[in-house]
C-alpha cells in the first residue's frame, strides 16, 4: 500500500469513528441522561451526584468525575494551576467537589493544606487512600454546609451542573464563609440557561443571575473545538 492509499486510508477511518461518535454514541449518551434523570426526580443533590458516579453516567474510561476530570483535559490546567496558587500566596486549598481525585493528584501543592471535598460519601471514602499530612478528604455539600476555613476554594464543574437556584446557593454559601478567593468553571460569552439537577451546560458567571465582576485572572483550560471557552476564572470572594 502506498503512503497516499494510507493516508486516504486513515482519513476515511476517522471519518467513520467520528460519524459513529455523533451520530450514535452521543445521541445515545444524551438518552442515558436524560432517562437517568426523569428516574431521580424528586431526589436529592447527594443521591443524584451519588447515581451519576456509580453509573459513570458521563462515560470516560479514565475518571467517574467525567471527561473533563482525564489527565488530557487537564494538560494546561496542571501546568497553570500551581502558578496561580503562588502568586497569591495559597497555603490552604478547598477543591469542593474533588470528585474522584483523579486529576489533582498528579499535581505537586507543595506546602499547600488541601482539603478534597464532595457529596457523595463513598467518593470521599475511596478518596482516603490518598490522604496524608498535607491532604485530607471530607464530605461537604456546597449548597448548605458550612464551610471550613481557606485561603481559596476550587469550584470546577459543579456550578455548570446546578440549576440557577441551588447554584445561587451555593454562592451565597460561599460569601458567608471565610474563603478569601473563588476560583471557578467560567463560559466567557456563553448564553446561561436553567437545567435541571445534574445536567449539564457552560455558565459565563459574569452574565445574569450571577453577574460576577470581571476575574482577577482566567486560566484558559486550551481545549479544542465547541467549548474552547472553557476556564478557570479567579475572584475575591468579597467581590462577589
Amino acid at each position: 500500500m502506498s503512503v497516499k492509499q494510507r493516508i486516504k486510508q486513515l482519513a476515511l477511518y476517522r471519518w467513520a469513528v467520528d460519524t459513529l461518535y455523533s451520530v450514535v454514541i452521543n445521541p445515545y449518551r444524551a438518552w442515558q441522561i436524560r432517562n437517568r434523570h426523569k428516574s431521580l426526580s424528586g431526589a436529592n443533590e447527594q443521591e443524584i451526584f451519588k447515581s451519576i458516579y456509580e453509573s459513570n453516567t458521563w462515560g470516560d474510561s479514565e475518571s467517574a468525575s467525567g471527561t473533563g476530570s482525564s489527565l488530557k483535559a487537564t494538560d494546561h490546567l496542571r501546568v497553570q494551576l500551581p502558578a496561580l496558587l503562588k502568586k497569591y500566596n495559597i497555603h490552604s486549598m478547598l477543591d469542593l467537589p474533588s470528585g474522584d481525585f483523579n486529576w489533582m493528584r498528579s499535581i505537586d501543592l507543595q506546602n499547600i493544606h488541601y482539603t478534597g471535598a464532595d457529596i457523595v460519601p463513598e467518593i470521599v471514602e475511596r478518596n482516603q487512600v490518598y490522604a496524608d499530612d498535607q491532604r485530607k478528604f471530607v464530605v461537604l455539600n456546597l449548597i448548605e454546609d458550612e464551610l471550613p476555613a481557606s485561603d481559596l476554594i476550587l469550584v470546577r464543574d459543579c456550578l455548570v451542573h446546578l440549576p440557577f437556584e441551588q447554584a445561587m446557593r451555593a454562592v451565597h454559601n460561599i460569601k458567608k464563609s471565610s474563603v478569601q478567593y473563588l476560583l471557578a468553571t467560567h463560559f466567557p460569552g456563553s448564553k446561561n440557561e436553567d437545567i435541571p439537577m445534574g445536567r449539564w451546560r457552560p455558565l459565563d458567571l459574569c452574565d445574569q443571575p450571577f453577574l460576577f465582576p470581571a476575574p482577577l485572572e482566567v486560566i484558559s483550560e486550551n481545549l479544542p473545538g465547541r467549548f474552547k471557552n472553557k476556564s478557570l476564572a479567579l475572584w475575591r470572594v468579597k467581590d462577589l
